[in-house]
């Protein structure tokens, strides 16, 4: 089977080779290893980024990789195998088929519900699979909807530490609710350790930036599993206050295998990946109480025990399953939705 994954994320998130980038390469490596034949198109600046042992890598420029996902040329141009697979390609991609023979799946990583349009979609929580299913009524255009929930890096896991501090790690945006921390800090009269790259500079700089050296320990990026895993080690509460509809958030199970507890509001996936809803809030002022009740204190274990399921080997298990149930469809892209 010949499969094709096409990220841009590079290109539209360029601050780092984390997130969705590195789920493509979990997954083109675990493909390779089970005897598939995976190619990978992303950005040339990329190249040296991914590890592409058994497969191929098609480095393209930004222009080009445009030129791909909004028609101007078309995929057949870099790939005729069976499968390609697109990766938060945006929801105004509009693909040219034209001549290819394969089957299009297309997993939505992002909230923007990305690639309505595709033969087979593949979400990353069952949030929002209903959010896509309800907004778009993806059920009646496409053959077949499939979840497979994101995982964490190998390698990581418990390390003994202090686990003493309260953390948050992610791309520091306005979504991801990084300006309501200094607030909690407030609130609760604690520290909040941040991590992460800095995609909105001025964003940054107006909500965090006053605060840091007091309420708020700004400690850069974390390239690495190893770093983030020692990170981890220091904490005892991960605390993801995100202002919307989370459809997965890679650093939750990542903190969860680490032995650290999450809260945040119960909205988006949070409540589907969390094994302790009771620290879930509805506002606020009920996080605030979520940490200063020190509650989440025993549940180091049962994060370990439940974050299992989100591991590398299920994540590519998965996706194998997933593409062997396509293959086996019987569905064939009509000629109105050529260049849809």
């Amino acid at each position: 089977m010949n499969i094709c994954i096409f990220d841009h994320h590079i290109i539209d998130h360029p601050v780092a080779m984390g997130g969705v980038s590195k789920l493509v390469e979990i997954l083109f490596e675990g493909l390779a290893s089970k005897g598939y034949k995976p190619t990978l198109i992303a950005h040339g600046s990329a190249e040296g980024s991914y590890h592409v042992k058994g497969g191929s890598f098609i480095a393209l420029s930004a222009t080009q990789i445009d030129d791909l996902r909004y028609g101007k040329t078309p995929i057949k141009k870099y790939f005729s195998g069976d499968i390609f697979h697109s990766q938060t390609s945006g929801k105004h991609a509009n693909f040219d088929f034209t001549g290819f023979e394969g089957k299009w799946v297309a997993t939505c990583q992002g909230s923007d519900m990305e690639d309505a349009a595709a033969q087979y979609l593949v979400f990353v929580s069952k949030s929002q699979l209903l959010n896509h299913y309800n907004i778009f009524s993806s059920h009646l255009r496409c053959e077949n909807m499939f979840l497979a929930y994101n995982c964490f890096e190998d390698g990581m896991k418990y390390q003994n530490g202090e686990h003493d501090k309260l953390i948050w790690i992610g791309e520091i945006r306005p979504d991801k609710g990084v300006h309501l921390l200094p607030e909690i800090a407030k609130k609760i009269g604690r520290a909040i350790y941040i991590y992460g790259p800095i995609s909105h500079p001025e964003y940054f700089q107006n909500h965090l930036e006053p605060y840091i050296g007091y309420s708020i320990h700004y400690k850069g990026f974390l390239a690495t599993a190893q770093e983030k895993n020692d990170a981890l080690s220091s904490a005892e509460l991960f605390i993801h206050p995100a202002t919307f509809n989370e459809p997965f958030g890679m650093t939750l199970v990542e903190s969860m295998i680490c032995g650290v507890p999450f809260t945040g509001f119960a909205t988006g996936s949070l409540p589907e990946l969390s094994p302790t809803p009771q620290l879930l809030a509805k506002n606020l002022d009920e996080i605030c109480n979520v940490i200063k009740s020190g509650g989440f204190k025993n549940y180091s274990k049962l994060c370990i025990e439940h974050a299992m399921q989100f591991s590398a080997e299920n994540f590519i298990n998965n996706y194998a399953n997933i593409y062997k149930s396509i293959i086996s469809s019987p569905y064939k892209r009509a000629k109105c939705e050529e260049n849809n």
